[in-house]
């Protein structure tokens, strides 16, 4: 059975992922090119009218990362090999 209050904690944290969805589409998509946020911890956001904000912006890096080897530039994307 389903009460009216898990809902509404689900309606809850289902905002709050969608506003660090938005957040990090944001980033990815900057007019400054791609933002990285160096130091993701919850202090780092707050909530203003429902919606969440980031507020702490003094660790985000900018551009994209350099690559001195090939090795610095290839992405695994092998999930079988990760615990």
């Amino acid at each position: 059975m389903i009460y009216e209050k898990d809902v509404n904690y689900f309606n809850v944290y289902l905002q709050l992922a969608l506003g660090i969805a938005q957040i990090l589409h944001h980033l990815a998509h900057s007019p400054l090119g791609s933002l990285s946020m160096n130091d993701f911890r919850r202090q780092q956001f707050v909530l203003v009218g429902g919606t969440l904000k980031l507020s702490d912006v003094d660790d985000l890096g900018v551009g994209e990362p350099g690559c001195e080897t090939d090795a610095d530039c290839t992405i695994d994307n092998d999930m079988s090999q990760r615990r």
